[in-house]
Order: C-alpha cells, then sequence, then structure tokens
C-alpha cells in the first residue's frame, strides 16, 4: 500500500481566494463518485466518506513533507515516507508525525464541492 503513494515535496494551499470548487461529474474527478475516493486538487486530498460525507486535508504530512494518502480500509490518512498516520479529523494517531494536518471545509451543492481553507494561518 504505501509503494502506492506518490511522494512529493512540501506545496501550499495554491488559491489566493483560500477556497476552489470541484465538479464531480467531470471526468478528471471521477474518484470522488465512489465512497471511498479520493483525488489530489489544489494542495488538498479530498475524500468521500459515506454520500453526504467528503472531507479535504492538506495533503501535507505536518513531519516531513511527503504527499499523504488515504487507506481505505483503515480510514487512514497515511504518510509514506515515516510511516506516519492520521485519522479523518486530521489527528496523528501513529508514527512519527505530532502535529494535525490541516483540515479544510467541504461544502457540497449539487455535483460541485467547494473547499475553503478556514484556517488562520
Amino acid at each position: 500500500m504505501l509503494a502506492s503513494i506518490k511522494i512529493g515535496n512540501k506545496a501550499g494551499f495554491l488559491k489566493p481566494d483560500r477556497s476552489f470548487k470541484l465538479d464531480i461529474s467531470n471526468p478528471s474527478n471521477r474518484a470522488l463518485e465512489r465512497l471511498g475516493g479520493f483525488i489530489y486538487n489544489n494542495g488538498a486530498i479530498i475524500i468521500h466518506l459515506t454520500p453526504d460525507t467528503y472531507k479535504a486535508f492538506s495533503y501535507i504530512c505536518t513531519h516531513y513533507g511527503c504527499i499523504m494518502g488515504y487507506d481505505e480500509n483503515s480510514n487512514t490518512l497515511v504518510c509514506p515516507c515515516q510511516c506516519g498516520m492520521y485519522d479523518l479529523e486530521g489527528n496523528a494517531i501513529s508514527g512519527v508525525p505530532v502535529k494535525p494536518l490541516r483540515q479544510f471545509e467541504v461544502s457540497k451543492e449539487g455535483n460541485v464541492l467547494t473547499i475553503t481553507d478556514n484556517n488562520d494561518e
């Protein structure tokens, strides 16, 4: 599982207006149509958890800056660099990381998700 997770360098939430929209019906976002599906977009990992629940976090591990992956079987976010794991509230639950992941607000209207960074940083 860890071998399939992409590793990258540090990057932030990229939109200057601190929010962006995703059309779930767009073929490039097709993974979000199924429960457990996830995509990377604009510095975030967006995960479809239940029919009405989507979560979004910074895809950057707080320890080493690697790109996080989602493990659908354990419902955790996983860092492939130091085997850090985070729960779906963004809390570090195992491995080296101690700081939580940055979480973004997700709202849905029709087929469109709006992901907003309401963090003060």
